[in-house]
């Protein structure tokens, strides 16, 4: 949980500006696995530690919705990146300071007719490549 506040205070910090995100749960469990989440007006992000990875995955908050997409997911449909792993390293930061308003406004806006579905072709693409 410690690395994940430390995220939060440090590096994910444009996160906890006021009036943007909001601390809305945290989970810790056995391992060092934890998880913390904050949550906007479109879009709830999910800081997780399994094992010894961090990564981020988002869900869109209205419409509602059960789908959670890891943050390499945005990275491929938003940029053509095709990260190899989830980890939330410097380059994954970096891509969701910059295009964060972008993915919340396409959210938002386009909710499941648009940029929810995309998104979900992404990962199925994504999966294939990865597991056959």
């Amino acid at each position: 949980m410690s690395e994940l506040l430390e995220l939060l205070a440090g590096p994910l910090a444009f996160l906890l500006v006021p009036g943007r995100y909001r601390l809305v749960d945290s989970r810790s469990g056995s391992g060092g696995d934890a998880s913390i989440t904050l949550e906007s007006a479109s879009t709830r992000l999910q800081l997780v530690r399994d094992r010894t990875e961090v990564s981020l995955r988002f869900q869109p908050t209205v419409p509602s919705s059960e789908d959670w997409f890891w943050l390499g997911v945005a990275r491929r449909l938003l940029d053509g990146d095709r990260p190899g792993r989830d980890e939330l390293d410097g380059s994954a930061i970096e891509f969701l300071q910059n295009r964060l308003a972008e993915l919340e406004e396409g959210l938002a806006v386009l909710g499941r007719a648009g940029l929810v579905d995309a998104l979900q072709r992404a990962r199925d693409e994504r999966a294939t490549e990865l597991f056959g």
